[in-house]
């Protein structure tokens, strides 16, 4: 079901688009912010919402707006589902809004939410009820792109750079692979990496050539950095 573009108990998109332009103007400071988007805070009567807008990259502007309006579509075939924000629609073709989610980051919450928290449960039938819908995040081992509301529930944010499953076999076949890169997020994220795994929850776990070697050059990055550093000190 496609959100409407406004509705009587949602925002005002003519007082949004005010907003954002009056925002961008005065050089305020975005929420927070991605390669291709800034996120502001927008309050009025009906409620508080996440406003998601292109970066307004000259070279790649196109690019950045077809993304936002894919993930327009996105946020609606994801509608009603638990754990994930509802979507306003777009404003001015451009902006996407969304309910604004109270929370912290899973990177601040982490270290109070041992693997046995029921937090990790509830976030496993989210994802499977996301890949249900024919979406896969593929991104959620950014551990920004994870909410932890109050009660420790979780919440999915960002699918700028999700997967849709398509009809075809080799958009099936992907979606099959992005649908895995979930899960193993979702084992990384419980375990803080992938040691110490119950049998239960291995069996939800198959690493992928792609991230085995997206992992080793990392390794190796972080190894290089600090051999740089440690070089860097001794000449001082």
């Amino acid at each position: 079901m496609e959100p409407s573009a406004s509705t009587s108990s949602g925002p005002d998109h003519a007082a949004i688009a005010r907003f954002i332009e009056q925002q961008i103007l005065s050089g305020s400071r975005a929420l927070a912010g991605g390669a291709q988007s800034h996120v502001y805070v927008y309050v009025d009567p009906a409620g508080r919402y996440a406003v998601k807008i292109p970066r307004g990259n000259p070279l790649w502007g196109w690019v950045e707006r077809w993304i936002i309006r894919r993930e327009r579509s996105i946020y609606a075939r994801l509608e009603g589902l638990p754990g994930i924000p509802r979507c306003h629609g777009l404003v001015d073709g451009r902006y996407l809004v969304l309910d604004y989610v109270e929370g912290e980051s899973f990177r601040a919450a982490q270290t109070r939410l041992d693997p046995a928290h029921p937090f990790f449960e509830q976030l496993r039938e989210i994802i499977e009820a996301v890949h249900a819908r024919g979406v896969a995040h593929t991104d959620l081992k950014r551990k920004d792109n994870l909410l932890v509301q109050a009660g420790d529930t979780p919440c999915i944010v960002d699918f700028g750079a999700a997967m849709v499953r398509g009809g075809n076999p080799l958009s099936r076949g992907l979606f099959r692979i992005a649908r895995q890169f979930d899960r193993n997020a979702w084992i990384k994220l419980k375990y803080d990496g992938y040691r110490n795994i119950t049998p239960d929850d291995r069996a939800h776990l198959h690493r992928l050539g792609i991230e085995r070697a997206s992992h080793w050059i990392k390794r190796r990055l972080r190894h290089l950095r600090r051999a740089l550093s440690k070089k860097k000190d001794r000449s001082r």
